[in-house]
């Protein structure tokens, strides 16, 4: 018993150097330590501070016994004892628990899998069905922003249609595409305006590639539709020549319409071209050298004398006048000396009077000053003296008053 108590005492004083080394404080003891035996680490601490610190007093140098001290330890060793017992109880309580938490665990997956099974299909369809939502609802924004698209073109907005088409380019949507669309969108497809908003629209596009695509869509548009032969075929021609990175085919572009026009023209019916002086008047005077100069150098010139007062610009009138007055110069020499065209100068000194009466009367519309078309007719007087007869102009008008029906 003593020797038992001498190892016990001995331990405890072991483990007291270990665990209360002077450098480390009791607070980081009792914030670290684990409790044992179901003894609080302070109580453990309080027991083996009054072994180690109770004073003691042997007789003959034997064994010092402390009653407290071995009261104490009798009560560890049971609380010790006690602990085991109750973890074992638990042991083999949770041991015999263990089968029906399985149990209930395999029965809990069986409903699972039956749930999952019973709903797989109606969740798979539901998902289907937002999928579908999803792709139609994208499907449909990229839709109304090409309908946006096209209808700012056609509204003559082009800044918001080029803006659009911007936002559209993360799309396969191709500038063939919009202009196809835009151009087939109507039954008016034939309207000179709407291929004029559309070369406007192509114009403004800022890659090459898309404006070359675009112009080559179009001029096929126009040559299965035959408004390569119309005034469409005139603003194409002009455009596409400027901006697009290949030139049109000069067999159809402007070459058909100004062959149509022409024959118009030698016919007496001036409509067309009039229209398009009037919509277009600064692609009018690109071509209107080429188309009145054939013309005036036929001998369907006595039908041409009356178009230029058609022309519903001041200045393009006295462009016209000019341009047969001129024609007339290049043909006035006759063999025999005879002037030639005599009768057509009585009749477009007839047609210049007109003309500057209706000046005179601010009747006319002009985009130049009243000094540029003064100056711009005293040059077409200032022609009529320079053919083989020496008439002034107002000679002629004269001469065409006075035989104007014989005329």
């Amino acid at each position: 018993m003593v020797s038992r108590s001498l190892s016990v005492i001995g331990a405890v004083r072991l483990l007291l150097v270990v665990v209360f080394n002077r450098s480390v404080s009791a607070a980081v003891l009792e914030e670290n330590a684990l409790d044992g035996c179901g003894v609080t680490h302070s109580a453990l601490y309080a027991t083996a501070n009054g072994w180690q610190f109770t004073p003691c007093h042997s007789e003959n140098n034997g064994a010092c016994f402390v009653k407290a001290h071995e009261e104490r330890y009798r009560a560890l060793v049971e609380a010790c004892q006690a602990e085991h017992t109750n973890q074992s109880a638990q042991i083999r309580e949770y041991r015999a628990g263990l089968p029906k938490l399985s149990s209930d665990v395999i029965v809990a997956l069986s409903q699972l899998n039956i749930t999952l099974r019973t709903d797989r299909d109606r969740l798979e369809s539901l998902v289907r069905d937002q999928h579908d939502v999803l792709l139609n609802t994208t499907d449909y924004a990229v839709h109304l922003e090409r309908d946006i698209t096209v209808a700012s073109l056609e509204a003559n907005r082009t800044d918001e249609a080029l803006r659009y088409y911007g936002a559209l380019l993360l799309e396969p949507t191709t500038v063939k595409e919009l202009v196809l669309e835009s151009y087939q969108g109507s039954g008016d497809n034939s309207s000179t305006r709407k291929v004029a908003l559309l070369l406007q629209f192509i114009r403004g596009l800022p890659d090459a590639a898309d404006r070359t695509a675009g112009y080559r869509q179009l001029g096929e548009l126009l040559e299965t539709n035959q408004q390569h032969e119309r005034a469409p075929g005139i603003l194409y021609a002009e455009d596409a020549a400027r901006y697009g990175t290949e030139q049109p085919d000069p067999e159809r572009y402007p070459k058909r319409t100004l062959e149509r026009w022409r024959r118009q023209l030698a016919d007496g019916f001036f409509s067309e071209p009039v229209q398009f002086a009037a919509d277009y008047p600064a692609d009018y005077e690109h071509i209107e050298a080429d188309l009145l100069r054939p013309v005036a150098a036929s001998d369907s010139l006595p039908r041409l004398i009356e178009y230029p007062n058609a022309l519903p610009r001041l200045e393009q009138r006295v462009r016209a006048f000019r341009l047969l007055l001129r024609a007339l110069q290049q043909q006035q020499q006759h063999p025999n000396g005879q002037q030639l065209h005599d009768r057509h100068l009585l009749q477009l000194a007839g047609e210049v009077s007109k003309l500057e009466q209706q000046s005179a009367g601010g009747k006319m519309k002009s985009v130049t000053t009243e000094e540029d078309v003064s100056g711009a007719l005293t040059e077409v007087r200032q022609l009529f003296p320079q053919f083989t007869y020496d008439r002034s102009f107002l000679t002629y008008s004269e001469l065409f008053a006075q035989y104007k029906p014989v005329v």
